[in-house]
């Protein structure tokens, strides 16, 4: 039997290409073919988990299945008795479970059922897919996986916005060059010289101060939009303002219950001593103390991320953790683990962070490739702040 390269499920006109998710799988065989000596059986498993609507597989898979994710599990075995002159993959088993964490959502439940399909037909495999879930796994997978472990730590981003409506933190920054600097969201904080995006959500509020500066002003409808347009969808709504001509409810956000006419914007001083961004590596322990670890400063380079590692952003008052995709399983849970214990170690005074933080520090998670406008900020070589740059000069 020849495996065409190309698989396709087709139904009620829909053709869909899975070979760019599973080509790799005929890769393995031809290095399997080459490795293993001759009348030995060649078997190996392979684990995929539902990551952003998409099948990723998993090295060095831990045997830990997090209940909030779903996953699909190959299993490809040669019997001894199969000697048609054919390839490794073509004369070979193919058993395909999936595993549905019980508190898993509906759409990676969803496409691991139709990644496995997938799988199943680019295989050319005439087998049952066997669906399994926690404490339900058959005998077979209880083989496969013996040191089995079940885990609600930490789950992968699902890739869809769900229905209910989200909350958002109220977050004032000042835009400084190209970066936004996290300050205290209240009305005291503004300076007439500079220009502030209020976020609140589905309402974004950009702050035209007198004396700023027309490209700032540039600047800050180009961040708004971005923001609207990549993390709100265009939900939300943005609202230009230039100074003196406020609407009530910006300044009731900023907790001020009148006009405040008679203030001094231009002899406002931030209390925040901002000296740049710090990037740090998360470290393989938590009684470890990150701060001998910093990996970048000041003008950030994209190349200083690593898929495979776990990174902490220090812009003073805003700390971001950013997960590598390629991370181990044991990385992003740690990770994780640091951003909950990120502001208790504030009291303590220890890991990035020997220095007291200010009480409206905004702290945030992102995954690699769903990166926030603000972070992409901090990182003068990302793609998307060098085509604004040369937007505006």
């Amino acid at each position: 039997m020849q495996l065409s390269p190309v698989s396709l499920v087709k139904g009620k006109g829909l053709d869909l290409d899975f070979s760019d998710y599973f080509d790799h799988i005929r890769e393995l065989y031809e290095i399997k073919e080459n490795e293993i000596k001759e009348n030995e059986i060649k078997e190996f498993k392979i684990v995929y988990e539902i990551f952003n609507l998409e099948p990723r597989e998993i090295k060095d898979f831990k045997e830990e299945f997090c209940l909030g994710d779903c996953y699909i599990v190959l299993h490809s075995f040669q019997e001894d008795n199969a000697l048609e002159p054919n390839s490794a993959l073509s004369r070979s088993n193919h058993v395909i479970y999936t595993w549905i964490g019980t508190m898993a959502q509906l759409d990676k439940k969803f496409c691991c059922a139709m990644y496995a399909v997938g799988l199943k037909d680019y295989l050319r495999s005439t087998q049952k897919i066997i669906k399994v879930g926690p404490e339900e796994e058959s005998f077979g997978f209880k083989e496969l996986f013996p040191q089995l472990v079940y885990s609600n730590t930490y789950s992968t981003e699902s890739g869809l916005f769900p229905v209910k409506e989200k909350s958002w933190n109220l977050v004032l920054y000042q835009l400084k060059d190209w970066a936004l600097v996290n300050v205290e969201p209240i009305y005291t904080r503004l300076t007439s010289d500079f220009v502030f995006i209020l976020d609140n959500g589905l309402d974004i509020y950009l702050w035209n101060g007198l004396d700023s500066s027309k490209q700032s002003r540039l600047k800050g409808r180009i961040v708004c939009c971005r923001i609207n347009r990549n993390e709100r969808k265009g939900r939300a709504r943005v609202i230009e303002q230039e100074q003196g001509e406020e609407i009530t409810r910006f300044w009731e956000l900023l907790g001020c219950d009148f006009t405040p006419e008679s203030f001094d914007f231009s002899t406002n001083d931030l209390l925040v001593d901002w000296k740049g961004p710090v990037l740090y590596k998360v470290p393989m322990g938590l009684e470890q103390d990150p701060l001998g670890d910093i990996v970048d400063s000041n003008k950030l380079k994209k190349s200083s991320l690593d898929s495979k590692e776990c990174f902490i952003l220090d812009a003073g008052s805003l700390l971001i953790l950013w997960i590598g995709k390629n991370a181990s399983h044991e990385k992003k849970v740690l990770s994780t683990e640091y951003l909950t214990v990120i502001p208790s170690f504030f009291k303590k005074k220890k890991i990035v962070l020997l220095q007291p933080r200010l009480k409206w520090t905004h702290v945030d998670r992102i995954v690699q490739h769903l990166e926030s406008e603000v972070f992409k900020l901090y990182f003068s070589d990302w793609e998307d702040v060098q085509t604004l740059e040369k937007g505006i000069h």
